[in-house]
């Protein structure tokens, strides 16, 4: 059974819409009933981690002036080393802050997952954090650099944007978190691909049960190499028992070894 060579999205089940793949076998049978079958298949696409625009480098850069209850100015620049990642990869997230403003800030940094379903003109939208978390406060006038490392799930669901009925994306924003003023942020969008896969030979079923058993050794010599039997006394004119070739029953007309004297002719009486 071989899957058809098509753009086909990836599985996913959510609230408000799924992807699935169902194996369906019919048994057709003269004057009985059709019998079915089905298996739900979990499908992951292959990787497409070669393609150019997902191993290219991300960078933004947002400046702010502080207007009220403060002074100053604020710069952060955001970048990362490419654009797609594997499930389970690390996410590397370089992050330049220069804080010449009045105001201590924090820095915070997430990312999500943004679910949208399309039914005809109405859309819904479903939004999940994967990572959220916040880093030290940097004090007023001060220059901090950091790197950010975000380490993704193993069962993160992959990036879907070739299916007609729904979407899976994803966002990284990196910001700074400024009390009593709009605060300034760098979004990326991020490619989630499917991690390398090697499926392991097949090693049959529990219990040992193969439908072919594996070669076994010959542990019995050839029948060449067998000594003789050793030789006995025969009559000729006896046929053998049949049970006697498979030692089941022992011959009635078998002719014990030993001494035998030769048959001697009857004496004639020329009175009778």
């Amino acid at each position: 059974f071989q899957l058809p060579r098509q753009n086909m999205p990836p599985s996913f089940t959510y609230t408000h819409g799924w992807v699935k793949y169902v194996l369906m076998v019919k048994l057709k049978r003269p004057l009985k009933p059709t019998s079915f079958k089905h298996l739900e298949l979990s499908f992951v696409p292959r990787n497409d981690a070669t393609n150019d625009h997902l191993l290219q480098p991300q960078s933004g850069t947002q400046d702010k002036r502080m207007k009220l209850f403060s002074s100053g100015k604020m710069s952060l620049t955001v970048s990362t080393d490419k654009t797609g990642y594997m499930q389970g990869e690390t996410i590397r997230v370089f992050v330049d802050i220069d804080n010449s403003s009045s105001r201590d800030v924090k820095l915070k940094y997430s990312l999500k997952q943004l679910q949208t379903f399309i039914a005809g003109i109405r859309n819904k939208r479903g939004l999940k954090y994967i990572i959220e978390e916040t880093r030290d406060r940097i004090p007023s006038g001060e220059k901090s650099k950091f790197i950010v490392n975000m380490k993704l799930p193993h069962d993160l669901t992959v990036t879907i944007e070739n299916c007609r009925i729904l979407k899976v994306q994803y966002e990284l924003k990196v910001y700074l978190d400024v009390s009593f003023a709009s605060d300034p942020e760098v979004r990326f969008p991020v490619v989630i691909l499917p991690a390398e896969q090697q499926c392991p030979p097949w090693q049959g079923p529990p219990g040992g049960f193969q439908p072919y058993p594996p070669p076994q050794p010959n542990l019995v010599p050839y029948p060449g190499e067998l000594p003789p039997p050793p030789a006995g006394l025969y009559d000729p004119t006896v046929l053998p028992h049949l049970g006697a070739a498979a030692g089941v029953y022992p011959n009635p007309h078998a002719i014990q070894p030993g001494f035998h004297p030769f048959p001697s002719a009857p004496v004639y009486d020329p009175k009778h």
